[in-house]
């Protein structure tokens, strides 16, 4: 016979939730991956900026090989730059003129705008002794501006970064 139930039992229900062992392993590997990500975005930000300034450097290589190339004579027998870059001259005597091009911008040219002033370059330039003899220039462009030029090594002190070339030239033509 069956006999009577005297309590009623009711199975058991299992909440199956975290330990707290387990939620605080899982915060600790979020945290690693997010401070990993972050790292990673400062450094990704900083090629960036790199790559920028490297740009910008090969830009002012280029406009100072233009402005070689385009010189013209002045009146007293001098060559004057004319495109781009007019600040500066050398005449054909056969020696070396140096000339530093401060405050210059990405786009390679002088600014006023003092945030855009953020490369400076030093050229210089070996003149032929006559109009028919090509010339040749060293021409560095180092980023920040506030570089400076080590005549003795031909090197940039205090550079985040430089681009360097040789140019042969027959100005004027």
């Amino acid at each position: 016979m069956n006999q009577p139930l005297l309590f009623s039992r009711k199975p058991a229900t299992r909440y199956r939730a975290f330990s707290l062992i387990e939620v605080v392993v899982s915060l600790g590997i979020v945290s690693f991956c997010l401070i990993n990500l972050l790292a990673l975005s400062v450094l990704g930000l900083e090629a960036m900026s790199n790559a920028s300034q490297q740009s910008g450097a090969s830009n002012c290589l280029q406009q100072i090989s233009t402005t070689l190339q385009n010189a013209v004579p002045n009146s007293s027998g001098a060559y004057q730059a004319t495109y781009g870059l007019t600040n500066f001259s050398w005449s054909l005597n056969g020696q070396t003129n140096t000339t530093t091009l401060s405050n210059l911008s990405v786009d390679g040219l002088p600014s006023t705008n003092v945030p855009d002033q953020r490369l400076i370059a030093h050229v210089e330039i070996d003149s032929p002794t006559n109009a028919n003899l090509p010339g040749s220039a060293l021409v560095s462009v180092a980023w920040p501006n506030r570089a400076k030029w080590n005549t003795t090594t031909k090197s940039w002190s205090n550079a985040q970064g430089s681009v360097s070339c040789y140019v042969i030239f027959l100005p004027g033509q």
